[in-house]
């Protein structure tokens, strides 16, 4: 079986793959056994830019820096509806492309999670005085990414 493409990785995983065993499980179930098909993604390829629009929803794909682009291409997605935008990217380094930033709004913890102040950080982060660090917790056992 040819897994070199994302449909080949994607189908390996199903045919007899990680996921063939619960799909068989989960398939014994009266209730599940109507939507299985939802369990197998679509698989379309992309490139840079519009890749999805309706009237509600518009979706971008934007280039990142994760791996060598001629081993594999890498995207993020910028959804857009009703005025606002989300960034969905694997990677740690957010790329200008990425942010609108006259336009962004950050997005807060509820009020009374008050273990920290969001507008202090705010200014912080703006002023230079405060880098922000994304964490990732176990990527091994044991092993955590900054």
């Amino acid at each position: 079986m040819n897994i070199s493409s994302t449909a080949g990785l994607v189908g390996h995983l199903f045919e007899g793959g990680a996921f063939d065993v619960d799909i068989r499980a989960r398939a014994k179930y009266k209730q599940r056994q109507d939507n299985l098909e939802v369990l197998r993604p679509e698989i379309r390829p992309v490139a840079p830019g519009l890749i999805y629009q309706d009237d509600r929803i518009k979706v971008t794909a934007m280039p990142v820096d994760h791996i060598p682009p001629d081993i594999c291409a890498c995207y993020a997605f910028r959804l857009e509806s009703e005025g606002k935008s989300l960034v969905f990217s694997g990677d740690t380094r957010a790329l200008p492309e990425m942010v609108d930033r006259p336009h962004s709004e950050p997005l807060n913890a509820p009020g009374w999670f008050d273990c920290f102040d969001a507008g202090k950080i705010e200014a912080a982060l703006q002023d230079g005085s405060a880098l922000a660090f994304l964490g990732h917790k176990n990527i091994h056992y044991g092993v955590d990414q900054i």
